[in-house]
């Protein structure tokens, strides 16, 4: 599935290009909260993950579990975004404590630059690739996506409307797929070089030109917020569901999105999968 590597760019632009006002503003409450929403599913569903490995037999020992909750990438591995973004959120923020608005989106985008150097000179994948595979993905992909991060907030900076945004997103999609071949790196993680970039930029650009409708699309509002969990959860319940003998992927995905929904609902509970319910709205836009 070639799409698959635009989706976590396109998770992490969004991500950036939402939190923009935390960093606009230097507004450390909003800091603090966003990096607790972080860590919160981070430790639970590491710690949840790894007793479900014991019980499997998948792992043994404490070392796992010590991986598990230091980078987030043993015995459930996407949990590494987790860590990751926390990484580049406290790199940023304290980026913007030292600089002026418009030198941090400079000096953001110098060391944005720096690290797309460091993926296509292959430096990136020489200093991480040699590592243990519990610390080489998540730390070889902070270099991957901090360039994503910036370019969210780049584009919340930019408040352009209407047809510019259209085209300018139009653009960016269609660049990053053409360069998806002859500007592919070669020795990576996963999500290295412009190509997934551009796309990621140029998606969210696109996604975030129009206000939808609740009237029409609150299906789309529940499906969204479900999003976030279901990525978490995902490899726990396929690891359950393959001792179980039900290993289809389209049931993997279907139990955690069930999982995810009904969690949403539960108090309490919502705050492991992505920190917000899914609060339907009428036709007038009113909870």
């Amino acid at each position: 599935m070639p799409g698959v590597i635009f989706a976590v760019p396109c998770f992490v632009v969004m991500s950036f290009f939402l939190s923009w006002t935390i960093f606009d503003n230097l507004d450390t409450a909003r800091l603090y909260n966003r990096i607790g929403k972080l860590v919160l599913p981070f430790v639970t569903w590491g710690f949840i993950s790894y007793l479900i490995a014991i019980v499997t037999g998948d792992r043994a020992g404490i070392e796992p579990l010590l991986w598990q909750l230091s980078l987030g990438h043993a015995t459930c591995t996407p949990l590494y975004y987790l860590f990751d973004v926390t990484v580049i959120i406290i790199i940023l923020f304290v980026i913007r404590k030292c600089f002026s608005l418009q030198l941090f989106l400079v000096v953001s985008a110098f060391l944005a630059v720096i690290c797309l150097y460091a993926q296509y000179s292959g430096l990136n994948y020489y200093i991480f690739g040699s590592l243990p595979f519990e610390a080489s993905y998540p730390l070889g992909r902070i270099a991957e996506l901090f360039p994503n991060a910036v370019a969210g907030f780049i584009l919340a900076s930019i408040n352009r409307k209407g047809w510019l945004r259209i085209i300018i997103g139009v653009i960016l999609v269609g660049t990053g797929l053409l360069m998806v071949s002859p500007c592919r790196v070669s020795s990576q993680f996963g999500y290295s070089g412009l190509a997934p970039l551009f796309v990621a930029s140029g998606l969210v650009l696109l996604a975030t030109t129009w206000t939808v409708s609740p009237r029409h699309f609150s299906w789309l509002y529940v499906l969204s917020s479900t999003t976030a969990g279901i990525y978490y959860i995902h490899c726990i319940v396929g690891v359950v569901l393959t001792h179980l003998g039900y290993g289809s992927y389209l049931l993997v995905l279907l139990v955690s999105f069930l999982i995810v929904l009904l969690g949403l609902h539960l108090p309490g509970f919502y705050m492991l999968f992505n920190g917000r319910r899914p609060v339907l709205r009428n036709v007038n836009g009113q909870k």
